[in-house]
């Protein structure tokens, strides 16, 4: 029978080291993907926007070579979805837990 196991994770980085870890290591996992969070909302910090317009303090001190990436992906999630037989479910239920994985679900 198959089954599918979903894990949360904080970066896209983890999670895609997660599904590389359990296609290499685990029998009888049969497929891996990223899927990231529909409700995931990306904040701006406060750099690009002055008070002041009269004297701007960042305009004067950065020069206009230098980019800033001022985005923040506050509150991102990235889920990795791992395809297995499920008798390989309680073995990769353990690999997620031990690299940090959160809101674990398993569907047969």
């Amino acid at each position: 029978m198959i089954s599918r196991v979903i894990a949360e994770f904080d970066s896209r980085q983890a999670a895609q080291f997660a599904v590389t870890q359990a296609k290499n290591n685990i029998g009888y996992v049969y497929s891996g993907s990223i899927v990231t969070s529909p409700g995931s909302r990306h904040h701006r910090s406060g750099l690009s926007y002055s008070l002041n317009t009269h004297a701007d303090f960042l305009s004067a001190v950065v020069p206009d070579s230098y980019t800033m990436d001022n985005e923040i992906h506050a509150g991102e999630k990235y889920s990795a979805c791992i395809i297995c037989g499920s008798g390989a479910v309680e073995n990769v239920v353990s690999m997620l837990h031990a690299l940090g994985a959160e809101n674990i679900r398993s569907a047969v």
